[in-house]
């Protein structure tokens, strides 16, 4: 996860989402995998379509990550994601 946050960070977009594609596939066989926790992973997704000219895409993303609000509101993580998707959601529009 933060080998995928440095690399939105430094723009490598390419490299971001071949990063982000692996970490969401080792996911998917955790016996650890949290739905809510997975918002981190659509939040940098975003990232990477802004970064790459979707808005589109990027603020539907947005949307379903502040829509988990009622199912992820217990969930530290999720709050933090949520708070990070309010702030680039502003931006968006």
């Amino acid at each position: 996860m933060h080998l995928a946050q440095m690399l939105v960070e430094a723009k490598e977009w390419d490299e971001a989402q071949r990063m982000l594609d692996r970490l969401r596939e080792q996911w998917e066989h955790s016996p650890f995998r949290d739905p809510c926790g997975m918002k981190e992973a659509d939040y940098l997704q975003a990232r990477i379509l802004l970064g790459r000219g979707d808005s589109k895409q990027a603020a539907n993303l947005m949307g379903s990550i502040l829509a988990a609000k009622d199912s992820c509101d217990n969930n530290p993580f999720y709050d933090e994601t949520r708070d990070k998707a309010k702030s680039l959601m502003s931006m968006v529009r």
